[in-house]
């Protein structure tokens, strides 16, 4: 199953993009240059096309590929399910942070904290995106949650502000669309759209802060779709980033898709 749909198009989004289909956009407001994912589909209208997500190579020159991660989870990680035993790491991880983090979810928070969201986005640029040279998308988490700013767009996903203790301290949010689907295998799966978190502030470092926002999702989409399993997918990634979701969690799949771009 492809990462990209109806939903998690928009993670891939800037504010200059306008939304065309499932499966593609346009990057400019002129319509000259456009992104099309899952099939190639040639496209002269334009001056250039990106192709992302592509299930399959093209050949073009330039073409690369990385890989889409897929992980699977299920209630072995709720409550009392969730043990030192079956998932240590993440078990004490939640016991560090469970009563030191607050979350908030509803379109009234949102747009309380928007402002907060914004300024806590900037801060992760320039103190960690740069830092380690990441792919930081910043711009484009800050277009999706400006797009969230209609209550009608907001209401297709489910939105998690993180808190540490004083509200006052943003340390991370995440994004999931509330629609799921089935997959090839006939197991529900959905996309993890965007997640940013924070893993030090004031001078004190936030060790796995970040398996902590990812396990309160995970948990908290299953509970609220009354589901006993859920295939996660994360998209495509490379280097730590990488790592970290094949290997900090149980690994469904594992799948090239490729990347090309194509000027006139």
């Amino acid at each position: 199953m492809n990462y990209i749909n109806n939903d998690s198009i928009y993670g891939l989004m800037n504010r200059f993009c306008d939304y065309e289909t499932e499966h593609s956009f346009w990057k400019t407001k002129k319509h000259t240059k456009k992104v099309i994912c899952v099939n190639y589909v040639e496209d002269v209208s334009c001056q250039e096309v990106n192709y992302m997500y592509l299930d399959n190579p093209t050949g073009i020159k330039g073409e690369y590929s990385t890989n889409q991660i897929r992980s699977i989870i299920n209630t072995s990680f709720l409550g009392n399910n969730l043990t030192r035993k079956n998932h240590r790491e993440i078990f004490e991880t939640v016991r560090k942070y469970y009563k030191k983090i607050r979350v908030r979810t509803s379109f009234e928070d949102f747009n309380k904290y928007y402002e907060k969201l914004i300024e806590m986005i900037e801060t992760w640029r320039y103190e960690l995106g740069y830092k380690y040279r990441w792919q930081e998308h910043a711009g484009i988490d800050k277009a999706f949650f400006m797009r969230c700013l209609n209550e009608d767009f907001f209401n297709n996903y489910f939105v998690y502000l993180f808190f540490l203790e004083d509200e006052d301290i943003l340390v991370g949010y995440s994004v999931m669309s509330k629609r799921y689907s089935l997959n090839e295998n006939g197991l529900n799966e959905v996309s993890y759209i965007i997640r940013k978190t924070l893993n030090i502030v004031n001078d004190k470092k936030l060790r796995n802060i970040t398996e902590y926002i990812d396990w309160y999702t995970f948990q908290d989409y299953l509970i609220k779709n009354d589901l006993s399993e859920i295939i996660i997918n994360w998209g495509c990634s490379s280097g730590g980033v990488e790592w970290y979701k094949e290997h900090k969690w149980p690994l469904y799949s594992k799948e090239e898709k490729w990347f090309v771009k194509v000027k006139k």
